[in-house]
């Protein structure tokens, strides 16, 4: 295998990765808020996972000597399947009607080392006044999509700033939450 069919291979599962990523935000949030268009994103997402999946498992043995390591690649190529199958599961109960009790939801969201949340970014606050990137760095958190309006915008680039009114969807470490909320103070 040359180096540039590794590197291509490492491309596809940093994608294929961090797609399941979303796809587990979007499943959690959209179980946290009862969200059925959060949840058919999931769904929509796991069409394009399947297309990868299958891609990377041609990539896996293809032209392959050994065998050990091609195997190794099925594997983890496999078990992300699973997660992103899970994440399917949970948008489906989702759009069925199912949510968890709000007693469940507050004792997860409020135990661990990480948090998923959507926070409505309140009128005057200095939420309103940063980007995505401003915030991912300052706050060493991940902004899984924003919704606008009536729009989701999955994934969104750093330099997507945010507004009044946005919900957004951040995932982190504890230690990040008292300041995501603090900056969503009004200033007022």
């Amino acid at each position: 295998m040359s180096s540039t069919e590794k590197s291509d291979i490492i491309d596809l599962l940093l994608v294929y990765k961090e797609r399941i990523h979303l796809m587990l935000d979007l499943a959690f949030s959209a179980a946290l808020l009862g969200d059925e268009r959060l949840a058919r994103e999931v769904l929509e997402q796991e069409e394009f996972i399947d297309w990868m999946n299958a891609m990377l498992q041609q990539a896996a043995f293809k032209g392959r000597r050994d065998i050990p390591s091609a195997l190794l690649l099925a594997r983890i190529i496999s078990a992300n399947e699973q997660i992103a199958d899970a994440a399917t599961n949970i948008a489906r109960l989702v759009i069925e009607g199912y949510r968890p009790p709000q007693s469940i939801m507050r004792e997860v969201l409020s135990s661990g080392e990480e948090f998923t949340v959507a926070v409505r970014v309140r009128p005057g606050s200095k939420l309103a006044e940063k980007t995505v990137g401003d915030l991912e760095e300052e706050l060493g958190v991940t902004v899984t999509a924003v919704r606008r309006d009536r729009r989701w915008i999955y994934d969104p680039p750093p330099d997507f700033k945010l507004r009044d009114g946005d919900m957004i969807i951040v995932r982190g470490f504890v230690e990040s939450l008292d300041d995501l909320r603090r900056l969503n103070e009004s200033s007022d």
